[in-house]
């Protein structure tokens, strides 16, 4: 059968029209992804007012109980000088007045956090309604360019009127379509626009192969591939692809979440103890006076330093201190079970892959390279799923599992496809 050229050409008009509007919805959702920070610092700076003037409120109460509270001290000092019976109760009564205290300054503390809250709240509400715009700008211009995607994979099927996934240059523009349907949706489900710099980003670069180093001009199926077996197994094999993109980029996402977790917590860890130390040094100080003191100002001085030392976030990272990241422990689930899914269709690639060689070479399994790859893969991502359920794995080492499996497929499709002889070798390249 004849190839339809106008058909063919109109497929890769398509294809560079799909191209460029994903190059826009990608510049959209960079700037909702990494231009949020300079946002915030500009609501921040607005809100000042608000946050002095509720932390101004809650200083002036915090004032008033701290000098109730020295009061209370003065008065237990002079109690101590009456007698041993006295000193008991002149201890029970220092000790009170320094909780007293540091109650107080927690209320101090407290009403400031409470005005902070409140200014971040109204802070967050303004830059949540400016990255809805572009986060809405990016979902738009990946739906529009998505369409114009699929009608270049359609056009370019009706130019030769057969399955469009005949060689690496097909293959790669549905799993691109697939992984972009498969994001969107995704996102009906669970928020992750956030993905969205990084799968369109891929997108961009897959099509970009497509049109150059992948290339193929439309032509009809080579007889090897003229069996039914084309419409069952290709399709699921290049699902399993889509799905486990997916679930790879989303596992990048919680381990660099993760590392950010960590740091905070152990920011927080560290300040929380010199807290403690501060407040014994000032409980011993009010209370006990004499060598203790020294001593306890001195551990207090040393925690705020080791405090002070802690590595926080790296500036390269604070994108991901952003509401709209979740937790990583919420994104690894959704990679998880995406993952899950795609183990399940690549297992039927694999099983369907054996019965199409019985029925074109009349045997099940001939260590064909195509097909140890295919294997190692599939083995790969039992031990993703099998270690995860395993007690002893973190979830970042459960994470590097899933990118190598990725690795892997990438390494089957690009490498293998065209480097290595085989009877699978149908790159047409």
């Amino acid at each position: 059968m004849d190839v339809n050229i106008t058909l063919a050409s109109w497929s890769n008009l398509l294809l560079y029209s799909a191209l460029a509007v994903y190059a826009l919805s990608f510049l959209f959702y960079a700037f909702d992804l990494f231009g949020r920070q300079r946002v915030t610092a500009a609501d921040a700076a607005r809100e000042q007012g608000k946050k002095t003037a509720g932390a101004g409120t809650a200083g002036a109460a915090g004032r008033a109980a701290n000098a109730a509270g020295a009061q209370s001290r003065t008065t237990g000092r002079k109690r101590s000088v009456v007698g041993s019976g006295a000193t008991a109760v002149a201890e029970k009564t220092a000790e009170k007045a320094s909780v007293s205290h540091q109650a107080t300054g927690a209320g101090k503390s407290g009403g400031g956090a409470a005005g902070k809250s409140g200014a971040a709240g109204e802070s967050d509400a303004a830059v949540t309604g400016g990255r809805r715009k572009l986060a809405a700008l990016g979902t738009n211009m990946f739906v529009i360019g998505l369409l114009l995607h699929i009608a270049s994979i359609v056009t370019r099927c009706l130019s030769v009127m057969r399955v469009p996934w005949g060689n690496m240059m097909e293959y790669l523009m549905v799993a691109t379509a697939i992984a972009g349907i498969v994001y969107l949706v995704v996102m009906k489900w669970r928020d992750v626009r956030y993905l969205g710099t990084f799968v369109s980003g891929a997108i961009m670069m897959g099509l970009g192969l497509c049109i150059t180093v992948f290339y193929t001009p439309a032509a009809q199926l080579v007889p090897a591939l003229q069996s039914y077996w084309i419409y069952i197994h290709v399709p699921i094999a290049i699902l399993s692809t889509a799905l486990l993109s997916i679930s790879a980029a989303l596992a990048v996402f919680q381990m660099l979440k993760a590392f950010v977790e960590t740091r905070h917590a152990a920011v927080e860890s560290a300040k929380k103890k010199a807290a403690k130390a501060e407040a014994r040094a000032q409980k011993v100080a009010a209370a006990e006076g004499g060598e203790s003191a020294p001593v306890a100002s001195s551990q207090a001085k040393r925690a705020q330093r080791e405090s002070a030392s802690v590595k926080g976030v790296p500036g390269w990272l604070r994108w991901l201190d952003k509401d709209r990241i979740p937790s990583s422990k919420s994104i690894e689930q959704v990679s998880y079970r995406i993952a899950a899914v795609g183990f399940i269709t690549w297992t039927f690639t694999l099983i369907a892959g054996a019965i199409w060689a019985e029925v074109a070479w009349g045997r099940y399994w001939g260590w064909d390279s195509k097909e140890i790859w295919t294997f190692v893969v599939w083995v790969v991502y039992a031990a993703y799923l099998h270690s995860r359920a395993t007690r002893g794995w973190s979830a970042n080492k459960v994470a590097v599992l899933n990118l190598v499996g990725f690795l892997c497929i990438v390494f089957n499709f690009t490498i293998v496809n065209t480097y290595f002889n085989g009877l699978h070798s149908y790159s047409g390249l």
